[in-house]
């Protein structure tokens, strides 16, 4: 053979993949010279990465992995080659100042459901009962991240107080569907509001499926709209003398928060029966 010149796949990669799983038919590139001859003296070490076009030039943000090896006689013949997302992606072979080969397309789905990711966070903040401005969006993923499209899992929200949703919240989570089937592996949520003053955070289940807790949300008191006594008036009295246990009267919300926001003026009047 004359000098190295290209690379060269004789042996293409599978037409499909699975997502971090080998590919069933793994790629063989020769080492050649101008006229196409395998250089049997090459060992020269192969790097095949993955791009997103023909021409191998938009390199793929994904993971491809077993992507290098030594050629042995001038032939490299790769056996864990993997592609960890999901796309249609084209291996680029290269070695040191030789022609590149791209490869065939490579059409990679997803793994198998593995976790969910909230894609779109609630609304940071929030009204007691009313519902939340962005409503969450859950994701079914496989373990590298990719949207399960063929997934219809069924997503359940509940609330909880801390980042790690282990702690249940005392409120009230209100959901227009709840659990949610998703949709080419997509959950999205309508109608959620959440009717107790608090911090909360959302936890995403389904099945075995990891668990996923949303960034927090400040939930306010709701528009004032009814008084409450938290103390009430001594149950006897002397005339003209201050009552021993003075009144405390709240300003609520229709959700029995209350409207720390109310300055309200509140007057208190005397009559004979409870009525």
């Amino acid at each position: 053979p004359a000098a190295a010149t290209k690379v060269v796949y004789t042996t293409q990669p599978a037409a499909t993949g699975t997502a971090g799983a080998d590919l069933s038919t793994q790629p063989i590139v020769e080492v050649q010279d101008a006229f196409s001859n395998t250089v049997t003296s090459s060992s020269d070490t192969i790097t095949i990465a993955g791009y997103t076009n023909v021409g191998c030039t938009a390199a793929s943000g994904g993971t491809t992995n077993g992507g290098s090896k030594a050629a042995a006689s001038g032939i490299a013949t790769f056996t864990n080659l993997n592609h960890e997302k999901s796309e249609n992606v084209y291996f680029k072979a290269s070695t040191g100042g030789l022609t590149v080969a791209c490869s065939n397309s490579v059409i990679i789905s997803p793994a198998a459901a593995a976790v969910l990711a909230f894609t779109t966070e609630p609304s940071a903040a929030g009204t007691a009962g009313a519902d939340l401005a962005t409503q969450p969006v859950v994701t079914v993923q496989d373990a590298f991240l990719n949207t399960v499209t063929a997934s219809s899992d069924s997503v359940t929200l509940a609330a909880f107080t801390d980042s790690g949703c282990t702690a249940g919240a005392g409120g009230a989570l209100s959901v227009t569907t709840n659990p949610l089937a998703a949709s080419s592996g997509v959950a999205t949520f309508a109608g959620l509001d959440y009717d107790t003053v608090e911090t909360v955070y959302l936890k995403a289940s389904s099945g075995g499926l990891t668990t996923d807790c949303s960034a927090n949300i400040v939930i306010s008191p709701a528009a004032a709209s009814q008084l409450v006594y938290t103390t009430q008036p001594s149950a006897t009295g002397t005339a003209g003398v201050n009552l021993a246990a003075q009144p405390v009267i709240e300003i609520r919300d229709a959700f029995d928060n209350v409207a720390t926001s109310s300055s309200d003026t509140v007057s208190l009047t005397t009559y004979t029966t409870a009525d």
